[in-house]
């Protein structure tokens, strides 16, 4: 008995000394880890501790947890086995097993991933260095959730340096498991935010151009204001394209941007450049500073290099500078702007337009204002030049009779200095004086009776008549055929407008079902009336919707320049449809929005204008098409009826591939068209494969 009593009092002794040194071990850990586990044991002789059942370990920066953990005191190194999971800062990575060096912070991961860039890199071998760059051997990149992925990119060597760029060599793109595309190397950004790198080129094919193979681009962040895309295109039958394209912008200060790009026929030898842009500012003193800026060494820049519709079309390039001080007491607008059309060989400049405005006397209600203009011409033939002060004198009164009667009345006088006018004469002065009054009012018309099938409780006419008069009379002026500023034509005349507004009111709401508007004057020097413009809209409700104007001669007593429009919209049930449908017990169960998927929407629109000499027909039908769920598109027309021609034809379909999105895009404007297949990632957009309709490479 007192031989069992020494056994059980020793094994105390050794229990008591078995916790003290692992309490003095943990203590001594506490400072650089801690650990945490349902179940933790403790071998003092090798100084390694097993941490089992939801074990981890954590120290200053990173957490890492697993199925189980051995830390080995001597080397500071965590072994962790099963469900594998370690957290340094917002990255995360999860392995079969895991390795991590506690004092060199750096570690291996064996079959792990993390997840960059909006989706998922992993490989069989990993290591995260001190720096916290990752170097994968034979590594995938997907984006892709499902299991196995439908798509990864595919590397021997993998380097993701934190915070900045992903290096890949090489790199095979794989779909399936069945290779597609292969590059030497890749490099692409994994740091949040802007991130420089290398874009995605295209590939394509133009019915002037040929093939082509543009936006072999690098994209440089230079600070958090600024970037510059540098990119070089190749085009078949043209040569070599290459362009620079700056953006920037410091909040509330200024912004712009600058394009230029410089190509070169290879096959004539010609040179062209082109340069655009804008710039926004603001500088001290209530002073803002705006630009615009469009040029080109010649217009046949536009037809061998443009990839739109819109500059496929553009006739005319249009640049300014102006700077505005809005402040008081004189606000004043400089202007420095240039309009060229190539194609005609004209261009008008300001140099410049200078225009201000002076303080208001409101107890007059008086305004003054004036403008200094230079403005310069030049056709093929010949360049000449105009110039003037131009200075005006306003004043107004608005008052209201009786809460229904709104009277205007006004005045303005203006003198013009000219320092030569048509017969050069110098420093000729243009006077000028006009009054103007008018009067107004809106009257509203209840019918006595409604259509209470049709839930309309009555009919309204909103009736809103203006008269105006205004009278200029005249003064001798000696400049003549050059008018700068307000043009005066001595006379009296009487302006009249109409507007008329048909409406149907229902319970809380009011319907429009016409509005038939109107104008005249007429020139009681002339003793004759102008032509009266007549524009008409019939309700948005009706299936076809109608609107269109006319102009009535009273001279002649016929109706001239009609313009019709007509629209109708509807849509139709297409049947339920999908590539990969396969019938099922369960089929009825089918949701009714599923089944409502497949829909056709169809707009068609006809114009027709007609004038004294020619007369136009146009017919316009557009669509919006859904086949599948998951296959969408959308077609439009423009036909002229007249000389029984297309104008333009657009079809785009887009197939959603899950965690990729294919699209056929096809473009025609009279003569130029333009195919184009895309084939890109959905949450990395940047990242795309763009295909023309080209015939040596495509089936």
């Amino acid at each position: 008995m007192k031989g069992e009593r020494l056994d059980i009092l020793s094994s105390l002794l050794k229990v008591k000394r078995f916790y003290v040194l692992f309490f003095s071990l943990v203590t001594s850990l506490l400072a650089e880890v801690q650990f945490a586990a349902k179940k933790i044991v403790y071998f003092p002789d090798n100084k390694v501790v097993i941490l089992k059942d939801s074990a981890s370990a954590r120290d200053k920066d990173n957490l890492l947890t697993a199925d189980s953990i051995f830390f080995f005191e001597d080397s500071s190194l965590l072994k962790a086995y099963g469900h594998a999971m370690l957290i340094t800062g917002k990255d995360s990575f999860f392995g079969d097993s895991l390795y991590y060096n506690t004092k060199m912070r750096s570690g291996y991961a064996f079959n792990g991933y993390t997840l960059k860039e909006k989706g998922k890199i992993w490989g069989k071998e990993s290591y995260k260095d001190s720096l916290d760059n990752i170097y994968i051997r034979r590594g995938f990149y997907t984006t892709c959730d499902k299991n196995p992925p439908h798509y990864y990119f595919q590397s021997t060597y993998m380097k993701v340096i934190k915070k900045e760029m992903a290096i890949a060599k090489p790199v095979i793109l794989k779909v399936h498991n069945v290779p597609l595309f292969y590059v030497p190397f890749w490099m692409f950004p994994v740091k949040e935010g802007r991130k420089s790198g290398f874009l995605t080129p295209h590939i394509g094919y133009n019915s002037s151009s040929g093939k082509y193979f543009r936006n072999l681009a690098y994209y440089l962040v230079i600070n958090n204001y600024m970037d510059v895309t540098f990119s070089l295109d190749l085009i078949e039958n043209v040569g070599i394209k290459g362009n620079v394209d700056l953006i920037y912008k410091l909040y509330k200060k200024l912004s712009g941007e600058v394009q230029y790009s410089r190509a070169e026929n290879l096959w004539s030898g010609r040179r062209d450049w082109a340069i655009k842009g804008w710039h926004r500012q603001t500088l001290s003193h209530g002073v803002s500073l705006s630009a615009r800026f469009d040029y080109l060494s010649s217009y046949d820049y536009l037809n061998q290099y443009s990839e739109t519709v819109v500059e496929w079309l553009k006739k005319e390039m249009y640049s300014y500078i102006t700077l505005t001080k809005s402040t008081p007491p004189v606000p004043v607008t400089l202007t420095l702007d240039d309009r060229i059309k190539p194609d005609k060989k004209q261009r008008e400049s300001l140099l410049p337009l200078i225009q201000y405005s002076l303080p208001a006397l409101h107890f007059l209600n008086l305004r003054a204002s004036g403008s200094i203009m230079r403005k310069r011409y030049e056709d093929s033939i010949r360049t000449y030049y105009r110039q003037g002060l131009a200075n005006h004198i306003t004043t107004s009164y608005n008052i209201t009779l009786l809460h229904y009667i709104r009277l205007q009345t006004g005045a303005q006088v203006s003198t013009n200095i000219l320092p030569k006018d048509s017969l050069m004469q110098s420093y000729t002065l243009q006077k000028g004086i006009s009054m103007q009054s008018s009067i107004a009012t809106t009257l509203y018309g209840f019918s006595l009776f409604g259509l209470p099938f049709l839930h309309i409780k009555k009919f309204v006419h909103v009736f809103s008549p203006q008269a105006s008069f205004g009278y200029t009379p005249y003064i001798h002026n000696d400049s003549v055929f050059f008018q700068y500023g307000s043009r005066y034509t001595p006379g009296k005349y009487l302006s009249l407008r109409i507007t008329n507004s048909f409406l149907a009111k229902k319970d809380s709401t009011s319907l429009k079902l016409l509005d038939l508007n109107l104008s005249a004057s007429y020139n009681f020097e002339q003793k004759k009336w102008s032509n009266i413009p007549v524009y008409f809209s019939l309700s948005q409700k009706l299936p076809v919707k109608i609107r269109g104007s006319f102009t009535f001669s009273p001279d002649s007593m016929n109706i001239n320049n009609t313009s019709i429009y007509l629209n109708s919209n509807f849509s139709l049930k297409l049947p339920v449809t999908s590539f990969n449908y396969i019938p099922a017990k369960n089929d009825s169960e089918r949701t009714k929005t599923e089944k409502s998927h497949n829909r056709l929407s169809i707009s068609i629109n006809y114009t027709i204008s007609q004038n004294q000499t020619f007369t136009t027909q146009t017919l316009g039908i557009s669509s919006n098409f859904r086949i599948t769920p998951s296959i969408t598109g959308s077609y439009a027309l423009s036909y002229d009826l007249e000389r029984g021609k297309f104008l333009n034809r657009t079809l785009n379909i887009k197939k959603d591939l899950h965690c990729w999105a294919l699209t056929f895009s096809y473009n025609r404007y009279g003569d130029i068209w333009d195919y184009s297949f895309r084939l890109f990632i959905k949450k990395i957009p940047d990242i795309k494969i763009d295909k023309g309709f080209v015939k040596d490479i495509l089936p």
